[in-house]
């Protein structure tokens, strides 16, 4: 046996993979909820590439790359950092989990967007609320009622609500805050 050549006991057994199969590929011809997507996703790049379960927190979306060889035929490969090895790894894709590798990255990136898009909002430095959807169309400095509150965490109902601001506060007060004051609020706990 070859060295570093995955024994059979380390593979997933075929009704496992069986399984998978059947998960990931419901995501070609219907919608598949984030949760869903998410394990599918990490689990077609963990068998397309084996790596530490920790390293996946170190892909980025420009993590998969490809060339072409020298018989013109592209190979697929990612590139990331490894924590154990302390610099950048890069490892083949088998051509056979080429395409499902791809879109595994294209489904993380769809469900993604939306974090990444805040996140580059925290990093600007931004000092004025969010402006997601849901943001009430009121002045900033107003206080917001209850529901706006709610509409403003982006929260399903005031008890959800009460929930993150005890997070953010230490307590589940939802009186007196204004968009300013929220946002102030919520930038301090994710920083």
């Amino acid at each position: 046996e070859r060295e570093n050549e995955p024994t059979k006991s380390s593979l997933p057994d075929d009704d496992a993979l069986l399984a998978f199969a059947e998960i990931f590929s419901r995501g070609y011809h219907s919608e598949l909820d984030e949760e869903a997507t998410y394990v599918s996703s990490i689990t077609a790049i963990l068998l397309s590439v084996p790596m530490r379960i920790a390293e996946k927190m170190r892909l980025r979306l420009n993590s998969l790359k490809s060339e072409t060889d020298k018989q013109g035929v592209i190979q697929w490969y990612l590139q990331y950092y490894s924590t154990k090895n302390k610099k950048m790894v890069t490892k083949g894709i088998p051509a056979v989990m080429a395409d499902h590798c791809r879109e595994a990255f294209r489904r993380l990136e769809s469900i993604t967007q939306e974090g990444r898009e805040l996140a580059l909002y925290f990093e600007s430095g931004a000092t004025t609320f969010y402006p997601h959807p849901g943001v009430p169309d009121v002045p900033a400095d107003q206080i917001l009622t209850l529901q706006q509150v709610m509409e403003a965490l982006g929260r399903p109902s005031i008890k959800s609500a009460e929930t993150l601001i005890k997070q953010f506060t230490g307590n589940y007060q939802l009186g007196g805050w204004t968009l300013n004051t929220l946002w102030e609020a919520i930038r301090t706990y994710n920083m």
